[in-house]
Order: C-alpha cells, then structure tokens, then sequence
C-alpha cells in the first residue's frame, strides 16, 4: 500500500491555482502538516512554516477551532470522509460559505495517520449557485440589513415564491432555516466586533438587530459558550499574551 501521507507532498501546489479552495493536512493531534496558499492566507501567514505544528487554536477564534478539531477526530476514529455544507460565516469581507471535506489518511500499514481538508467558498462559485438565483435578492436584503427587522415573509415576496416554498428551498440549501441563519449572521456579526472594536453591548444589539443587550447576550451564550463580557475580556486577554 502507498504511504498516502507521502504520496500527498506537494499536493498543495496542485490546489494553488483553484480559486477558493482551501487545502490543508493535519496529522493525528490535528496539528498541521501542510496548506496551499489560500489557507495560509486565510491564516494570516505566509509561508507553511508559520503553521506547522500549530492547531486551529493558533489561527481561528475557540469556537469554531474546537468545531474543527472535533470534525478531525470524527474523521480520523471513523476513517470515513465528512463533508460539511455551507458553514456560513461573517468575515470582514462578508458572508462566506464553505464546504468542507475531510478525509483520513493512511500510512503504509493501513493505519490512520491525519487527514486531509479541502474548503471551497462556495460563492464564488457561480454554476453551483445557480440553482439558488430566486433566493439571492433575499440573502442580498439579509446581509446588507442585519440590524433592521427581516420578516421571513417579505424575504420570500423578494425571492417571488411562496413563504413556504421559500423556507423550504432554503433549509435544503443552508440546513437551517431562514431565522437561523439571520441568527447566525448576526451573532458572527457581535463576535467580530467585540475582536475588533470596543463597541458597548447595548450599541452592538441594536447595531445587529437584537430585542436589547439581554436578548443578545443570551443568544450569544447559547452559541458561543461564553456571555460576550466573558469573551471580549478573554479576546482582550489572549491579544496581550
């Protein structure tokens, strides 16, 4: 059997010139082992050096490093691929919509040695897209208008089918449905904040469209784990360190 965590050396460079894939390879820790370019620069590095050996810990925020790593080990204790679509977060950017494949790799004994990841922002790509064009003015509106009121209903008028052809189309394509996602959005939107700026929470749920700052806070909880005075003073934290 060919030693597939050798066989894949220099498989980053077969990914370089693929718009919007994001290739990397974790070893059985879910340290890194290697990237293309385009994961180096979502890293904030610019050369593999800077990541060998580090986790996601290293590079994304705890919540979404801990949902990664978790993926790995499901990957690398059922030796079967896991592909996640369309994790929809905000960056400064905007919304980006990713789908993941992980697959386990094997060394020459058949064993599990790491994996291999590859992301694609599924958004740029515009063939896989099509299929969703009714829903785009729809997810246009929720994007540019997160902190004002965003009845499902008049989205589904903006997408011109019915409110539950609207929520059905959209819960197949997302796999959530469409409060949830704004939800999401919006949550994404007071976490980057309270990384970026010193906002006060009450000025950061009305900027999202939250009820009021408790609302928020207790949303932001459920999602995160922690109150977003916990996080911001543990973002704070961990910049100094």
């Amino acid at each position: 059997m060919v030693d597939i965590l050798t066989g894949l050396f220099g498989w980053e460079a077969l990914f370089e010139n693929l718009e919007g894939a994001l290739f990397f390879k974790k070893d059985l820790n879910s340290k890194f082992t290697g990237a293309n370019q385009h994961f180096l620069k979502l890293c904030g590095v610019s050369s593999q050096k800077e990541i060998l050996g580090k986790n996601d810990h290293s590079f994304f925020p705890d919540h979404l490093a801990v949902g990664f790593i978790e993926d790995d080990k499901k990957v690398m204790n059922s030796k079967i691929p896991l592909v996640k679509k369309l994790e929809v977060n905000l960056s400064p950017s905007g919304v980006v919509w990713l789908e993941t494949t992980k697959v386990p790799l094997f060394n020459a004994e058949g064993i599990v040695a790491g994996l291999a990841g590859l992301a694609r922002d599924m958004r740029r790509d515009i063939d896989i897209l099509h299929p969703i064009d009714d829903l785009r003015p729809a997810l246009e509106h929720i994007e540019l208008h997160l902190g004002q009121s965003l009845p499902i209903s008049t989205l589904a008028e903006m997408a011109g089918i019915s409110l539950s052809q609207f929520e059905r189309k959209f819960k197949r394509f997302f796999a959530m449905s469409p409060k949830q996602y704004i939800l999401k959005l919006r949550l994404e939107g007071v976490r980057r904040s309270l990384t970026e700026s010193q906002h006060s929470l009450a000025q950061l749920a009305y900027t999202f469209g939250f009820h009021d700052q408790s609302h928020m806070s207790r949303q932001f909880k459920r999602q995160y784990g922690l109150s977003p005075k916990r996080f911001s003073i543990e973002q704070r934290t961990h910049s100094k360190n």
